[in-house]
């Protein structure tokens, strides 16, 4: 990201970086469509799998690994899958 994070999104930033460090990690973007809210130095360093259930918000994104189009509530995972699960803007029914 070019330009500084809002308070609660640098704090999150702050808390991926203490925990994790600069180890390369798994993150499962739930609703991830086109954009992320992860810094970019962590999307740099990231395996990052998105699900979203827009076909063309899919297609615009460039900073994930694994694209899968559905509900994030229908996918399946095996466990510790990911090292990281966010979820910032997926709507809640």
């Amino acid at each position: 990201m070019s330009q500084p994070l809002p308070d609660e999104l640098a704090l999150v930033h702050r808390q991926i970086v203490e925990r994790f460090g600069t180890k390369r990690i798994r993150i499962f973007e739930a609703g991830g469509g086109s954009s992320s809210y992860l810094a970019q130095d962590i999307l740099d360093r990231s395996e990052i799998v998105v699900v979203d259930i827009d076909a063309t918000q899919l297609e615009h994104n460039q900073h994930a690994a694994t694209k899968s189009l559905g509900d994030i509530e229908t996918q399946s995972y095996s466990q510790k899958s990911f090292d990281l699960i966010v979820c910032y803007t997926a709507p809640r029914r």
